[in-house]
């Protein structure tokens, strides 16, 4: 019996060998995340059409304050007939007329509309540094989920060797008699589960992959991406310099331009009570014998009906401002609470990140080499080995997700508060190596690097 359960672990480690990996591609360079931001504020679409947007903008302002086009008359006057010149060379009355007129609003009106379409071009184009942040922040956040996951692959792969290792060792006790057909089930089923913690892992990877492909715009069967291995960035600054970031955030100036844009609409809705004016003049040419004639003419509009339109207008106005007042406000709210949020997520997991540098992944090596060198020697059960190398095992993914997690948090607090979020060095601290094998536990001390 115990020779038949040793076959059976036998074909089952070996086909479970055999199934094919998901994992990350060999070999494959890392991109720098530099790079990728570069691409992406050349190549993203929304970028492209933010800056579309804004060249438009710039081109309005001119059009709005200028005056209107003049419009070129022509008119005849008839006499004796109902066809056009009829009576023109042998009648005084007859002529016929060419002019030009020309409509001034009144002054101020056509400056006030540049301005307020300035203040629109102006907005479009902090809407175009708003985007750029948004898509960098994005770009970011995949690119350090990809790292992470890469790190947890790596991780997993190395895992599946060591508990070949002690689903071996547990075979072999097994039939010496020293162990029990439990144990050695136990670790298969443990090598399986793992396989499909990889097939999950490499799923969550393939859609990180997805999403930054599509922020660069990339075809999705265009090479794969490889990231750099994760580096813990400096902790954020202190929350003052981060209100002054907050208050250069493109989102908020854009809604500050809104309100200086309302305000303008306000005092063009004052200048339509105003009446416009409108010029003309016309050449009026007769017959030989009859001296020429010409006219000059002005217009004025009267606004008589100001209770339905201008009265309106003005209230109308006047609710958009108030309206672009409480947006800036509940921008700037949203944004302190957004860099509050991001502040006290990264201030945590940096705090974490230190614990399991210097307290739990050692510890749980040290644990995991412990009990596996007891369980060889037969004074340490089989669950306790396992129960060790899944504790190890889980702390060193939950580091490196922390760590992504940290470096996700500080970039949507860049995103938020800009180049104020944090200094740009990079922390010259300590990260654990993607894993060690059975007798060490690889510890770095420079960058993050082993």
């Amino acid at each position: 019996m115990k020779i038949i359960t040793v076959c059976i672990v036998a074909v089952a480690a070996a086909w479970a060998q055999g199934v094919p990996q998901p994992r990350f591609p060999p070999r494959l360079p890392p991109t720098p995340l530099s790079a990728l931001l570069r691409e992406a504020d050349q190549a993203n679409p929304a970028i492209r059409a933010a800056r579309r947007f804004w060249q438009a903008a710039r081109q309005v302002p001119n059009q709005v304050s200028s005056l209107p086009d003049p419009e070129f008359n022509f008119s005849t006057m008839n006499v004796g007939g109902p066809l056009p010149l009829t009576g023109q060379f042998d009648q005084m009355m007859g002529y016929a007329g060419i002019g030009v007129s020309e409509a001034l609003p009144f002054p101020g009106k056509l400056r006030l509309r540049g301005d307020m379409a300035a203040r629109a071009a102006a907005a479009a184009g902090e809407n175009v540094a708003a985007v750029r942040r948004r898509v960098a922040a994005a770009v970011a956040s995949t690119y350090y989920t990809i790292g992470g996951l890469q790190q947890t692959l790596a991780i997993l792969a190395r895992d599946r060797r060591l508990l070949a290792v002690v689903a071996q060792v547990a075979a072999n006790r097994y039939a010496v008699g020293k162990g029990n057909q439990a144990d050695v089930l136990r670790a298969q089923l443990e090598m399986t589960q793992l396989l499909a913690r990889q097939t999950v892992q490499h799923r969550e990877w393939a859609i990180a992959e997805a999403r930054l492909k599509q922020l660069l715009n990339r075809a999705l069967a265009s090479p794969p991406i490889a990231a750099a291995r994760l580096q813990q960035s400096p902790p954020p600054t202190a929350p003052p310099r981060l209100a002054a970031g907050i208050a250069a955030n493109p989102d908020l100036r854009a809604r500050a331009l809104e309100t200086a844009r309302a305000q303008l609409g306000v005092k063009l809705a004052h200048q339509d009570f105003y009446p416009d004016f409108r010029i003309g003049y016309m050449y009026q040419a007769t017959g030989p014998s009859f001296p020429y004639r010409s006219s000059f003419s002005v217009g004025v509009s009267l606004p008589v009906f100001f209770h339905r339109k201008q009265d309106a207008a003005l209230s109308q106005a006047g609710e958009a401002l108030a309206a672009s007042r409480d947006a800036y406000a509940a921008e700037r709210e949203s944004l302190a609470y957004q860099a509050r949020q991001w502040y006290l997520q990264a201030r945590a997991d940096a705090q974490l990140l230190r614990i399991y540098r210097g307290g739990l992944l050692p510890q749980a090596a040290a644990t995991w080499r412990a009990t596996l060198s007891e369980y060889e020697s037969g004074r340490e059960d089989f669950q306790t080995v396992i129960a060790a190398l899944l504790d190890y095992q889980n702390l060193q993914e939950s580091y490196w997700r922390t760590l992504a997690r940290h470096e996700t948090a500080l970039a949507h607090l860049r995103e938020v508060a800009g180049a104020n979020a944090a200094p740009p060095r990079r922390l010259r601290g300590v990260a654990p190596a993607s894993g060690p094998g059975r007798g060490a536990l690889n510890v770095g001390t420079h960058g993050g690097r082993p």
